[in-house]
C-alpha cells in the first residue's frame, strides 16, 4: 500500500517552506505530496520548483479548479511541471464550488458537467492525436496517387479494403503497447491507476484501435469524396484531416470509456 500526504494551503508559507515540507515527506516514506489551488501561491508553479529540488516523491495537485483557467493554459502548465519533475506529476482538476466560482470569481457555474467534459477533451492529446497522424499519412498518399493518375475514383473500394485492416492492425499494436505500459507501470509501482487499472488499460487499448482504424479509413477516403464533389483533393490538407479525425476520436474515446467503465469509474 502506498500512502500520500496532503501538503496543505500555501498561505503565509514561502516556497522554501514547501520544499522543506516535501523533502520531509519524501524522507518519511510517503509516496506522493499534493498541494491545493486556493488563494495563495500557484500550486503547479510551486510544484515545478519542488520537483527540481526533491528528486523522488510523486507530486500532485489536489485540486486545481478548472474555472478561470483556460484548458490550454492548464495543459501547458501541467506539461511544464511534468518536465520539471521528471515525469512525477499528477494533475488533479475539479469544478470547485458554486459559492467560490460565482461568489468570488464572478463566473457562471451553469452546466458544470459540460465544462468538465471540455477540459477532459483538451487534456487527452496523446490518445487522440494518433488517429490524426495516421489519417494525414493516408491522405497524402492518396492525393499523390490521384494527381499522378495512379488511382481513379472507382478504386476507392480497393483502397478502403486495404487501409481499414492496416489501420486496425496499427491501432491494435498501439493498443497493446498502451495496455502493457499501464499494467507494467501499475505492477512496478511507478504510477497508481487505481483499483480499476485493468479497465483503464482496456479502455485505452480499444480506444486506440478504433481511433487509428477510423483515422486511416477516413484519411484515405476523404480525397475520393472531395474529387467526387468536384473539389480539389489537395484541399484535404494534413491539418484538416487531423482536426476532423481528432474531433471524431473524442467521440470514439468517450464511447469506449462509457461502455467499459460504466458502473465503476463512470
Amino acid at each position: 500500500m502506498r500512502i500520500g500526504i496532503f501538503g496543505g494551503d500555501t498561505a503565509e508559507r514561502t516556497i522554501d517552506d514547501v520544499i522543506e515540507h516535501a523533502r520531509l515527506a519524501e524522507g518519511a516514506g510517503f509516496s506522493s505530496y499534493s498541494l491545493p489551488q486556493i488563494f495563495a501561491l500557484d500550486a503547479m508553479g510551486v510544484l515545478a520548483i519542488v520537483g527540481r529540488e526533491v528528486p523522488r516523491i510523486t507530486l500532485a495537485t489536489g485540486v486545481v479548479p478548472t474555472y478561470g483557467r483556460h484548458p490550454l493554459t492548464m495543459a501547458q502548465q501541467a506539461l511544464t511541471v511534468q518536465a520539471a519533475s521528471g515525469g512525477r506529476f499528477k494533475l488533479g482538476i475539479g469544478l470547485s464550488h458554486q459559492m467560490v466560482i460565482e461568489g468570488m470569481f464572478g463566473l457562471s457555474f451553469e452546466k458544470p458537467v459540460r465544462h468538465m467534459r471540455e477540459y477532459l477533451a483538451v487534456l487527452m492529446p496523446l490518445i487522440i492525436s494518433s488517429g490524426g497522424n495516421s489519417g494525414s499519412q493516408a491522405t497524402s498518399l492518396v492525393i499523390r496517387a490521384l494527381a499522378l493518375r495512379e488511382l481513379r475514383l472507382s478504386d476507392w473500394w480497393r483502397i478502403a479494403v486495404r487501409e481499414l485492416p492496416t489501420g486496425l492492425t496499427l491501432g491494435a499494436i498501439l493498443g497493446v503497447i498502451g495496455f502493457t505500459r499501464i499494467e507494467i507501470w501499475q505492477r512496478l509501482g511507478l504510477f497508481d491507476y487505481g483499483p480499476h487499472h485493468l479497465l483503464v488499460a482496456t479502455t485505452v487499448g480499444f480506444a486506440l484501435v478504433g481511433i487509428v482504424g477510423f483515422g486511416s479509413l477516413a484519411g484515405s477516403m476523404l480525397p475520393f469524396l472531395l474529387r467526387r464533389l468536384g473539389f480539389d483533393p489537395a484541399s484535404a490538407s494534413a491539418p484538416f484531416v487531423a482536426t476532423l479525425v481528432d474531433v471524431t476520436g473524442l467521440i470514439i474515446y468517450f464511447s469506449v470509456a462509457f461502455l467499459v467503465l460504466r458502473g465503476t469509474l463512470l
